[in-house]
């Protein structure tokens, strides 16, 4: 029997179909990429949390290339530090399942280094430090990285 290809899908799932096939390791096909594209252009308004971190990061440290609420291979990521290659994720009490295990196995794959707040450590202010550490290790990281290129 021959299979039709599916082409009816909501938005919301967009971005579960491109999570399977970019965890799966499959091209993902051009009509859902391309309905993908769109949607992970439009902006989703941030939570209170998201916005507190993503204030925070941008005030302390303005030289860093930060987006709040976008998508990577059809994960949604908080706080995305691009030029670090970090991202920022505040998890409520949903989270710390075998997706997120997953999610965060995919996206060190790619070089992203990853940091999970708790809403809680954002809604009583003490996850500066953390984040703090964790941002100037990746600067760190990245400078050393850059003296040794330039040594060869």
């Amino acid at each position: 029997a021959e299979i039709e290809r599916c082409t009816e899908f909501e938005d919301i799932d967009i971005p579960q179909i491109i999570m399977a096939y970019s965890l799966l390791g499959h091209e993902v096909p051009p009509h859902i990429s391309a309905r993908y594209d769109s949607l992970a252009s439009q902006s989703r308004t941030p939570t209170i949390t998201e916005r507190a971190v993503y204030d925070y990061v941008i005030s302390k440290y303005p030289s860093l290339d930060v987006a709040v609420n976008g998508f990577l291979d059809g994960f949604e990521i908080d706080v995305y530090i691009k030029n670090l290659e970090a991202n920022i994720e505040i998890d409520g009490p949903y989270h710390f399942t075998s997706v997120d295990k997953r999610r965060d196995e995919y996206l060190s794959s790619l070089g992203l280094a990853i940091l999970r707040l708790k809403t809680n450590e954002v809604a009583d202010n003490i996850y500066q430090k953390k984040i703090d550490g964790f941002l100037e290790e990746r600067m760190a990281a990245k400078q050393a990285i850059s003296i040794v290129a330039e040594a060869q």
